[in-house]
């Protein structure tokens, strides 16, 4: 199933601690490198689909 076709379903979570910790600095490191700071839902998205400890 194509990327355009799949349903985006909205979920509130709460995160702990170390997780905020690790997505804040996730944010930096994108932002430094593109210029461009990602939200935290598009950093969270991107942990989910390569994995906390994914390169």
């Amino acid at each position: 199933m194509s990327k355009e076709n799949t349903a985006r379903q909205h979920v509130t979570v709460r995160l702990a601690p170390e997780l905020v910790r690790q997505v804040e600095r996730e944010r930096t490191k994108l932002e430094r490198r593109t210029g461009i700071r990602p939200s935290r839902s598009q950093v969270l998205e991107k942990f989910l689909n390569i994995g906390l400890n994914g390169k």
